[in-house]
């Protein structure tokens, strides 16, 4: 089973996004220690980002020797990936990190299931 480690600063960032609000996670394998949060628009129930700005992003942070390692967001129901997120986590092959809104839980994924998350 993978697993992706979170800074401990990065904690209140997360908890501040809203439904479908994602927030993209930024480290050095297997500690993310860096996010962003991306212009989005949340039709279709989901998020859409704009290609050209997501683009742009990875390759600052690749730039600064730091890859992209999950997509953070909140579902109104059970942290589990929605039908859309399985379509794009076959596209971005990183960790989901999904939460409910409605108990606070936390669930992590990859394209092969899920994944172990932990904080340091």
């Amino acid at each position: 089973m993978r697993y992706l480690l979170i800074s401990e600063e990065l904690v209140p960032e997360l908890l501040s996004a809203g439904l479908e609000e994602p927030v993209l996670l930024f480290g050095k394998p297997p500690v993310a220690f860096l996010v962003v949060k991306p212009r989005h628009s949340s039709d279709y129930g989901g998020f859409s980002l704009d290609p050209a700005e997501l683009v742009g992003i990875i390759r600052e942070a690749e730039s600064r020797g730091l890859k992209m390692l999950g997509i953070y967001h909140v579902h109104d129901g059970p942290p589990i990936p929605s039908p859309r997120d399985r379509f794009f986590m076959e596209i971005w092959r990183v960790f989901w990190l999904v939460r409910s809104s409605s108990t606070g839980s936390l669930k992590c994924w990859s394209v092969s299931g899920e994944c172990r998350v932990g904080v340091v």
